[in-house]
């Protein structure tokens, strides 16, 4: 078959191949349909760039109580984020707002891995920078531990483990000094490895590889009302068309059709019009993966479930700043004082503070920089 084939209604003839503030956890927006690719389409084989096979799975320990239903998974490459296609970096906010600045700038990390807010990142670190700028934070050393020098604070549950060549981020679980402790075992290879004790996150992960912005986890997604149990989603670039990639891994008992598949995207009202597309299907193993222009990557409608990487729809291109932030509170007067620690000066204007069930936003102006405080009256 040609790989510019077209069809109106269907898949086409392609037969199945070989393989296929904090934010709340969860992948997707929890749309229900397929992305949508429009009423004619031409089908056949996409070939993304590169990527390297998915390493990053070697710095995944298994969660203490955290269900895979509700794992989020993010790897990215800072410097490879299509900048010179779009202009900004596309992805990674997820990862950037679970960090601290302490000295290495996100652009500085060859890669940074974020599972449930617990973060890995590969980073020649410069000990003097980064030993000058955590002294101006409230992070005080609290261990050592295999190599790492292990930074905890008392206003928030963030602690941050140093080591040569990793740096590693903990603010979750019940003990977020004991997960740097875990992530660094794994990497290690202390302890076990969570696809080594997860088939299907094995399979998922497998298939997904290490495109430069990675999404993996839980999915609500369903086709014809039958439910996936994993998500993955992957965005690869060129110097002309952005190549987004749709896999979903289905329970053993659920059979997925290809006719299934192509209604899913015949009956869906908003269409991107993609150069190509290549659709695979491997056992319970689905893939969509899409050869697309940028201008119209930027314009996904907001219904369709590409537009969690969509650009226009979700801001995922821009240059989010990087910072650590201090917090003091003044119950007596309730106020809540925010200090700008280190990292990128950002307009006050933006600040907002959430407080227990309580949001407070005062009316500033100005900038604020490093070592810049700002009082905020709760009341």
């Amino acid at each position: 078959m040609r790989d510019d084939q077209t069809s109106q209604n269907g898949i086409g003839r392609r037969q199945a191949l070989t393989g296929v503030g904090l934010g709340a956890i969860g992948l997707l927006s929890g749309c229900s349909t397929l992305p949508a690719f429009g009423q004619r389409i031409r089908y056949g084989t996409v070939d993304q760039p590169s990527q390297s096979d998915p390493f990053y799975r070697e710095w995944l320990p298994e969660p203490q109580g955290y269900p895979l239903s509700v794992t989020r998974i993010e790897y990215v490459e800072p410097s490879n984020r299509g900048q010179s296609l779009f202009g900004a970096p596309y992805g990674g906010h997820y990862t950037k707002r679970n960090i601290d600045y302490i000295g290495m700038d996100f652009d500085e990390f060859d890669w940074l891995l974020c599972a449930n807010g617990h973060t890995v990142g590969s980073v020649d670190v410069d000990a003097d920078k980064v030993s000058q700028t955590i002294s101006k934070t409230s992070y005080e050393q609290f261990d050592e531990y295999s190599g790492y020098d292990i930074y905890k604070r008392d206003d928030m549950r963030r602690t941050v483990g140093i080591g040569a060549e990793r740096i590693i981020y903990s603010g979750f679980g019940s003990d977020p000094i004991d997960e740097i402790k875990r992530f660094i075992d794994v990497g290690a290879g202390r302890v076990q490895r969570w696809h080594e004790a997860n088939d299907d996150l094995a399979q998922i992960i497998d298939a997904a590889g290490a495109a430069p912005v990675t999404h993996v986890g839980g999915t609500r997604t369903e086709i014809n009302g039958q439910q996936a149990d994993l998500e993955g989603l992957t965005i690869n670039t060129d110097d002309s068309h952005v190549y987004p990639r749709w896999l979903l891994l289905f329970p053993d008992d659920v059979n997925i059709t290809r006719s299934e598949i192509e209604n899913h995207i015949a009956q869906s009202a908003s269409a991107l019009d993609p150069t190509r597309i290549d659709i695979e299907q491997t056992g319970q193993l689905v893939s969509l993966l899409a050869k697309i222009r940028p201008e119209e990557f930027r314009t996904i409608a907001s219904d369709n479930p590409f537009n969690h990487m969509a650009i226009g729809q979700s801001g995922n291109v821009y240059r989010q700043e990087f910072i650590t932030w201090g917090f003091s509170h003044d119950a007596e007067n309730d106020v809540v004082t925010v200090k700008h620690e280190a990292g990128d000066s950002i307009s006050a204007s933006r600040l907002t503070l959430y407080i227990v069930d309580t949001t407070a936003k005062d009316a500033k102006s100005g900038i604020l920089k490093p070592q810049n405080s700002l009082p905020i009256h709760t009341r």
